[in-house]
């Protein structure tokens, strides 16, 4: 147990896919603008799939989001369907979630709880690789979109007979829409409603000695998403999406004690450790 909050980033492998799949273009045809095939190379990006581990003051270790399934090493489009025309993943030996757990000292036994943002398969593919660990959590109205499957975002053969502890946000006045979930009851762990790529993405704010640290999940896909109010190409809901950026970008601006905003595909980052 430490005094501490220490946040430590794991990039869990990469993705491959065009530009326009994160940074919504004018005059792009979608969603066939976002078939990587059908793109030049210089029209791709190949970003980073970030996880976190999050130790906390009270002795609890918690795993934020938990990147591609280890399946997709040798049988990616048997995992991920017709997601695969977009994203192509890339997941080097000792990449998958618990692959990077099991290097910081960790079991999957030792997680005290797996935490979704939501449940698209760069986010939730790794779910069954983190078996054992104590518990998974996923907001109710992400799991009940998801549980409706899908041939390309979600792909319930990643989480099937996973059982999900499932929540409900509180009206604690914070986000975009005022909801969120304290974890601990102590305001140090905050789960955000912030929905817009999905109906029930959450973001999660953490607080200790007097420092935030805000991990956005796909709430913008990197700094630039919020701070110029880029929507991306892949949306449930626009103006939601409008909406939840803003917040964070006022939010950012807006607090002095802010550590860092961290999305999950982030390419400025350049610190991968943090302890406050």
């Amino acid at each position: 147990m430490t005094d501490n909050m220490k946040v430590t980033v794991l990039e869990c492998g990469r993705v491959i896919l065009p530009s326009c799949a994160l940074f919504r273009e004018e005059g792009a045809f979608y969603p066939f603008a976002m078939i990587t095939k059908l793109r030049s190379r210089d029209a791709l990006i190949n970003a980073p799939v970030f996880c976190f581990l999050i130790e906390h003051p009270n002795g609890k270790k918690i795993v934020y989001d938990t990147a591609w399934s280890s399946m997709v090493r040798a049988h990616p489009w048997r995992n991920m369907a017709a997601s695969h025309l977009v994203d192509q993943p890339i997941l080097p030996p000792g990449q998958c979630i618990n692959e990077r757990v099991a290097a910081l000292g960790y079991k999957n036994a030792d997680i005290d709880c797996v935490i979704l943002s939501h449940m698209h398969i760069d986010h939730a593919g790794g779910v069954k690789n983190m078996a054992g660990a104590q518990k998974f959590m996923v907001s109710r109205a992400e799991y009940e979109v998801a549980g409706k499957g899908g041939p390309a975002a979600y792909r319930k053969c990643c989480w099937d007979g996973v059982a999900f502890e499932l929540f409900d946000y509180d009206d604690l006045g914070i986000g975009p829409l005022g909801k969120a979930k304290d974890l601990f009851g102590d305001g140090s762990v905050l789960l955000i409603a912030t929905p817009g790529h999905t109906p029930g993405h959450t973001s999660m704010l953490l607080r200790h000695g007097g420092k935030q640290l805000l991990l956005a999940g796909d709430n913008g896909y990197a700094r630039k998403s919020w701070r110029d109010g880029i929507l991306p190409g892949l949306m449930k809901d626009p103006e939601n999406m409008e909406r939840s950026l803003k917040w964070e970008k006022d939010f950012h601006d807006g607090s002095d004690d802010l550590i860092d905003v961290i999305s999950d595909h982030e390419t400025e980052l350049d610190k991968l450790v943090y302890e406050f």
